[in-house]
């Protein structure tokens, strides 16, 4: 039989040995009684001055009864789908290989379905060459670098898996990425992480499973066209190595990040239901992470058990929301740009989390409202500002500025204890000049009292690097309760591009969804496939 025991407490310092004894006590049992124990939920409670390790405990008990404080585990939920069986005309085609789209094509090649999957960047290797050389000074490819390329821009992140919604597909996401690498502590951590590194490997190896599964993967494939008809895509047209390909998908993933503007504008164009929505823009926030771990875990700080320690912060600012937001605990701040003389920041960090400095966006909610009208209103607002931060200096050198001097009005001209991680430079200036004013005015609302949240996050030495525009999409991709866009019955937009998700696992989720929606339409068979797509997809099986 299997229990749940929940509450076992452990300081830093002590042995996890003694979670057997502890977890046997408290359900009224003999040790010997427990033929196996494992880690359903691991958390850090830093409350009220005391620190300590909490867990959640499965017991699976034999020849014995729990007398004490023991939960029976259910079956867990079965995971049935339906399979439809409708006839595809063509392959499915997946259109971005951040984590949706992989996701997606994952699902769908597994259950045998023709799959070819898109994805306008580079492979992790070629794309670490490009990424690692613009943020060594070199320039910019607009189609691989931080935000486009395999693995999408959670590639270059803290590597957060979190996710809010824990049903069968969020649940599924986690099990594909501790599969092809992510350590098993990814699903039971309150707030788990693998950190960019490591996501890197995995991320690769999960493109690797969706082609040996019998799914084709084509990087440096861009889309650039679509062509509806009867309400369906008939066509869909990219380039690829030079040419333009066309082929006729049975059916259409459209899984693009929230930075693919010009896929905005082409759906725009064409007629495809759109709309802006809400989301939230600032600046990156950065502070020694010593001094985060002083605040929140006091004589522990520093601790291996615990790790760099984070927060996560809310307040008003007048009528809007304020709040931190991707915080990379010894991590760094970056540039998140994918277009000439834009710029925006975002943060990354390492497994390891030891860097010197902690950094978070510290970010205003916007509304459609704020921006310019029309469904694409929100990218312009964008756009406006990561010009604006662009043209302090016409370079990539980021606008900074210290919370001191923020909070007076006044332009930075010194740094104090806290230097930027930023790598392409700092530029002094006042974020007033960069950020709309009901921006600045809520912030500076904001900061005392976030300082009393968290002692010293107002510290007059932090420092401000702007700025962050691109916390999630500005627009949503509207779609039927079926998971079709009103514009074509078999054009499924999901992730986060289309407005539905925000981080990894939930990008990774909705593309399990929508695989699952297209399954539940279309059985797997590729018989009377023609022309460019049966080509793709022999070449995929090893047949041409």
């Amino acid at each position: 039989m299997l229990y749940e025991i929940r509450g076992i407490s452990l300081t830093p310092d002590q042995d996890p040995g003694l979670l057997r004894s502890l977890a046997a006590k408290k359900a009224g049992l003999d040790p010997s009684a427990i033929r196996k124990l494992w880690i359903r939920r691991r958390s850090i409670d830093a409350r009220r001055g005391r620190v300590s390790l909490v867990y959640a405990l499965g017991l699976e008990v034999v020849d014995s009864r729990p007398r004490g404080e023991a939960f029976p585990i259910p079956e867990p939920e079965p995971d049935h789908f339906l399979r439809g069986e409708g006839l595809l005309s063509g392959p499915i085609v997946v259109v971005g290989a951040g984590p949706c789209g992989l996701m997606a094509a994952h699902t769908l090649a597994e259950e045998g379905y023709p799959v070819l999957l898109l994805e306008r960047g580079c492979r992790m290797g070629e794309r670490d060459i490009h990424t690692n050389g613009f943020l060594s000074g070199g320039s910019l490819d607009p189609d691989s670098n931080v935000l486009f390329g395999e693995g999408g821009a959670g590639a270059y992140s803290d590597g957060k898996l979190t996710a809010r919604n824990r049903d069968i597909a969020g649940r599924r996401a986690l099990e594909l990425l501790m599969r092809y690498g992510a350590g098993e502590e990814i699903g039971y951590d309150a707030k788990p992480h693998i950190g960019t590194d490591r996501l890197k490997g995995v991320i690769s190896a999960l493109t690797d499973g969706i082609q040996s599964l019998g799914g084709r993967v084509l990087f440096g494939a861009k889309l650039t066209g679509i062509l509806e008809a009867g309400g369906e895509i008939a066509s869909l047209s990219f380039q690829w190595k030079g040419q333009t390909e066309t082929l006729q998908p049975g059916a259409v993933v459209l899984a693009t990040g929230h930075s693919a503007r010009d896929t905005y504008r082409m759906l725009h164009s064409l007629g495809v239901p759109l709309m802006p929505k809400p989301f939230a823009v600032g600046a990156r926030i950065e502070h020694h992470q010593s001094m985060v771990d002083g605040v929140q875990y006091g004589a522990y700080a520093g601790h291996p058990r615990l790790g760099a320690a984070e927060y996560a912060l809310t307040a008003r600012g007048g009528d809007r929301g304020v709040y931190t937001f991707c915080m990379c605990p010894g991590g760094q701040v970056i540039p998140s740009v994918s277009d000439p003389g834009l710029l925006c920041v975002n943060g990354m960090s390492y497994h390891a989390r030891d860097g010197e400095n902690a950094n978070s966006a510290l970010i205003v909610q916007v509304s459609p409202k704020d921006y310019p009208p029309g469904p694409l209103g929100g990218v312009v607002f964008q756009e406006e500002m990561e010009r604006r931060a662009y043209n302090v200096t016409n370079s990539y050198a980021a606008p900074t500025q210290r919370v001191e001097d923020f909070l007076r009005r006044r332009p930075t001209r010194r740094l104090g204890a806290v230097k930027p991680t930023y790598p392409l430079g700092h530029a002094f200036c006042s974020l007033d000049d960069v950020l709309p004013d009901y921006v600045c005015r809520s912030l500076r609302e904001a900061l005392p009292y976030l300082g009393r949240k968290l002692r010293g996050f107002d510290s007059p030495d932090a420092v401000f690097t702007g700025v962050e525009s691109r916390t999630s999409a500005p627009v949503r991709i509207l779609r039927n309760d079926d998971g079709t866009s009103p514009y074509a019955h078999n054009l499924y937009p999901a992730g986060e591009g289309s407005g539905y998700a925000g981080g990894i696992v939930s990008a990774g989720a909705d593309g399990i969804r929508a695989a699952r929606k297209i399954m539940a339409r279309f059985a797997s068979s590729s018989r009377g496939f023609t022309g460019k797509a049966a080509s793709f997809i022999m070449m995929a099986r090893g047949r041409g």
